[in-house]
């Protein structure tokens, strides 16, 4: 059976994952006894653009061939580029004639590759490794190095708008940027063009930030889709509507391949949901025998402590594989740990810089190697790390490494967390943390992944553990070259034998069924085993007319000089030349024109693009200024106006604090008044009282005529005026004798006091007066005694002798006031006590202090004819003033003494 074998690289020549895998499974199937044709892409020094080479690699029982197309990375970023290798490529399916067309990777060829197979009918198989089939981003790293969903196709186009711009910058000024070939560090590009970069790709601020919301530029963004927080960009929508056509495209084609599969069931799941297209979970194999037989190399001893770590990162050194976080982990760690790394890529800016950066951290850079060095590589290592940024599916250093016995350090995505996490069989889904072939750490996170690599160093039942484990595993992580070559070749039988039962015979005649089955079988024979069928045949011919020729003699004969089939040949071989001659020229005119006018395309492209950004710019600019302008407008209105607001609520408060002012002093005068008005009402009530009592014994002694009762209105209308006469000389009363408190309590040597408004006042002062009045007797009576004692000693023989001033006070208190007459004024004192309610039937009405007892009271001047009772009761109230006034004059004299 012939395979075609078809891969966009292939090991020695490339070292990735997919060039190594291509090659060992096309050594395994020729084992298997499969004619492997391999055609891979690789630019050829000293050929023609898009020739092929083909050539024949021998090793053992393992024979195959490979067809090189000589292209460029750049030849197949179009899809002119992918259309021509599609081309060539059809044209080594016509040469070669394999039976089975097994696609590794369709990257050069396109879809247009997988339709130039069903047009001859070929059965075709598809394998994915990586998100080829949905999006020309293979790893959905954008190019500042951050991840984006599987079948966010904008996500993707505005990547590829991005990288266009950046490239751009680059041929521009390398001083601020760094060639970005696919991703950028965030230390490669300068300025402000790395936030310039997010917001393209992301939005302004953060991804959560606002869209571009002004001119057609909304309206597109609505159209298409566009999430919040990402902002207009030049060209989105066109480039947006290529990269769906793109995916149409693709899912056209893969729709004609007979079996697709994926390498991990991670991608299989997403990919069937997405293409529309059921993809079969199938691991790659690796050579476990050949690894596992390579002798351990013990690490060199260290004189202090145990030997570190030897870690190892394998495999391609492009920013997507995260080798500079590896490097940034390994600070601080590099007496644990010894990073040694094996790798090379086209990247050579990035891999510089990771040169640099791992001899300043004392790690060990062995460079690139060749696939059937890798056993050896392996056994000097103590464990494998690969911090991947993007989902990688089916590492095969990872499958390499636990061949070897080697515990792993891997990023936590969803894909490597399957190949960290086995299970035990294709079918069984369930898997444990428990069987864990090495250490998960969050992606891009330097911390976790320095941790990690720190705990494998120190736990060593912990790498012992992970060793075992590796090298007793079983199932898919497992799997053997041999094994993964049987399912393919069970797979190419069933393919193939489904094709020749589609085929239909064409009915021929008897006597020509013989000639038809050699034509068919030469038609699927290749080009070179026809010619070789053709020169044995001229062999035998020579043989059978008796020439006596070697096969090559009898081609000169046929075509030799002077022969009519020679003249035929030279004639067309100068036509043909001198056409191909033109062509060629015309052709290289023609990509001349083509080149420069794309190379002036993308110039005004990338020109226009430029512009429309900037002049994108300039609107927002000019936008957020007039925005501005009519803030600061509005804002100094509102300034004004809030100072306006502010000086009329200070007068308002102002006002509000005087007009607070003067309703509380019209509410304590109304209070007052208030109080006095109830005063008013209690006695009122009282009289009306009194009164209606009166009116009541009136009324039960009214007897007689009408005569008596005119007699007794009169009597109870002037007993009325007498009872108000009566109230006002009790109010005056009730004044005076305030007065007279107040007056006799600053006499008995108080603070200066006001008259008592309250009975009650008035009633406590007395008492304190009262009070005072005790203490001053009290006083008195002890300075009594000390006067009494004095006067004893001065009239003693020593005092009348020595005389002195005691002698003589003591002789003038005797002559001024003898002892007993004071005591006895003293003894017989006691503070009155003033009865201030007023009876029903006696008024007595007060006078001024000092007032003789011939002063007309007032209620005498108002009535004019009171009777005889009221007289005498106004001279009983001149009489008891006249004693209080008497008592009052004999405390005064009483403190002065």
């Amino acid at each position: 059976m012939r395979v075609a074998l078809v891969a966009h690289e292939l090991a020695p020549h490339r070292r990735g994952g997919i060039a190594s895998h291509t090659a060992a499974l096309a050594r395994a199937l020729a084992r298997a006894g499969v004619e492997v044709e391999v055609f891979t892409l690789r630019p050829l020094a000293g050929l023609t653009p898009l020739a092929q080479r083909r050539e024949e690699r021998a090793a053992g029982d393992e024979p195959f061939a490979v067809t090189y197309l000589d292209a460029s990375p750049t030849d197949h970023q179009t899809e002119e580029g992918e259309r021509r290798i599609a081309e060539a490529f059809g044209a080594f399916l016509d040469r070669e004639r394999p039976e089975i067309v097994h696609f590794e990777h369709l990257l050069g060829l396109g879809p247009a590759g997988v339709m130039e197979a069903r047009q001859r009918g070929i059965p075709t198989v598809f394998v994915a490794h990586d998100w080829w089939a949905v999006h020309d981003n293979l790893h959905l790293v954008q190019p500042d190095l951050t991840t984006f969903e599987p079948g966010d196709h904008e996500a993707e186009a505005r990547g590829r708008l991005a990288l266009r711009w950046l490239e751009g910058l680059a041929a521009a000024d390398r001083s601020h940027v760094a060639d970005p070939h696919g991703a950028l560090l965030r230390e490669q590009l300068s300025g402000a063009n790395h936030a310039r970069l997010h917001a393209f790709l992301h939005g302004p601020g953060t991804s959560a930030g606002t869209a571009a919301s002004t001119g057609s530029g909304a309206g597109a963004s609505a159209r298409l889709g566009a999430r919040p927080g990402r902002p207009e960009v030049p060209h989105i929508e066109a480039e947006l509507e290529r990269t769906r056509a793109r995916l149409a495209a693709k899912r056209a084609a893969l729709s004609q391949v007979d079996a697709r599969f994926a390498s991990s069931r991670a991608l299989s799941r997403r990919l069937s949901a997405l293409v529309g297209r059921a993809f079969s979970f199938r691991a790659p194999g690796v050579d476990r025998e050949r690894i596992a037989v390579a002798p351990r190399i013990a690490p060199v001893a260290v004189a202090e402590g145990p030997s570190p770590l030897r870690v190892g990162f394998v495999g391609s050194i492009v920013k997507e594989r995260g080798l500079h976080v590896l490097l940034d982990a390994l600070a601080g760690i590099e007496g644990k740990v010894e990073l040694h790394v094996h790798g090379d890529s086209t990247d050579r800016s990035y891999v510089a810089r990771c040169r640099r950066r791992a001899e300043a951290l004392g790690a060990v850079w062995h460079g690139g190697y060749n696939p059937d060095d890798l056993p050896q590589r392996l056994a000097a290592l103590d464990a494998v790390c690969l911090p991947s940024l993007w989902s990688d599916n089916a590492p095969l250093v990872l499958r390499e490494a636990y061949a070897a016995g080697l515990p792993v350090v891997v990023s936590d995505t969803e894909a490597l967390r399957e190949s960290v996490l086995p299970t035990t069989s294709e079918e069984r889904r369930e898997v444990d943390a428990a069987d864990a072939l090495g250490l998960l750490v969050p992606a891009g996170d330097v911390g976790a992944l320095r941790a990690a690599l720190v705990r494998l160093a120190e736990d060593e039942a912990l790498r012992a553990t992970l060793a075992e484990r590796a090298l007793k595993l079983e199932g898919p992580l497992a799997k053997r070259l041999a094994q993964e070559a049987g399912e393919w070749i069970a797979t190419y039988a069933q393919l193939h034998g489904a094709a020749l039962k589609r085929r239909v015979p064409q009915p021929v005649p008897a006597h020509l069924a013989g000639l038809a089955r050699d034509v068919a079988r030469l038609e699927a024979q290749p080009t070179r085993l026809l010619f070789q069928e053709v020169t044995q045949g001229l062999v035998r011919l020579g043989a059978a007319v008796g020439l006596d020729v070697t096969a090559t003699e009898l081609m000169t004969l046929a075509v030799g000089r002077g022969s009519r089939t020679r003249d035929e040949r030279a004639a067309d071989a100068r036509a043909l030349d001198w056409l191909r001659a033109s062509v060629r020229e015309l052709g290289d005119a023609r990509s001349a024109l083509e080149s420069r006018s794309k190379w002036r395309a993308q110039q005004l492209e990338d020109l226009g693009d430029r512009v429309a950004w900037f002049e994108q710019r300039v609107r927002e600019r000019e936008f957020e200024l007039v925005n501005l302008r009519a803030e600061r407008d509005d804002h100094g209105s509102a300034r004004e106006h809030l100072e306006e607001e502010r000086r009329q609520l200070r007068d308002a408060i102002e006002a509000r604090e005087r007009e607070h002012h003067t309703l509380m002093e019209q509410l304590d005068e109304a209070r007052g008044a208030l109080r006095s008005l109830a005063e008013e009402r209690d006695w009122l009530r009282d009289t009306l009282d009194r009164g209606s009592e009166e009116l009541r014994w009136l009324r039960e002694h009214i007897a007689g005529d009408i005569e008596d009762a005119l007699t007794d209105r009169e009597a109870i209308e002037i007993r009325f005026e007498r009872l108000c006469s009566e109230h006002e000389s009790l109010e005056n009363h009730e004044l005076w004798l305030r007065r007279e408190v107040a007056a006799m309590l600053e006499t008995l040597g108080g603070p200066a006091q006001q008259a008592p408004e309250d009975p009650s006042d008035l009633e406590r002062a007395l008492t304190h007066g009262r009070e005072r009045l005790g203490r001053l007797v009290a006083e008195l009576r002890w300075r009594r005694g000390e006067m009494d004692a004095a006067r004893t000693a001065a009239s003693s023989l020593i005092t009348r002798l020595a005389g002195g001033n005691l002698a003589s006070r003591a002789r003038s208190w005797v002559s001024a006031a003898p002892s007993d007459a004071l005591g006895r004024a003293s003894e017989a004192f006691e503070p009155p006590l003033v009865d201030v309610a007023a009876t029903e039937d006696r008024v007595v009405t007060p006078m001024p202090r000092g007032a003789g007892a011939n002063a007309a009271p007032k209620a005498a001047s108002k009535a004019g004819s009171k009777t005889a009772e009221q007289a005498g009761r106004a001279n009983a109230g001149v009489e008891r003033e006249a004693s209080l006034g008497t008592q009052a004059s004999a405390a005064e004299s009483v403190e002065e003494q």
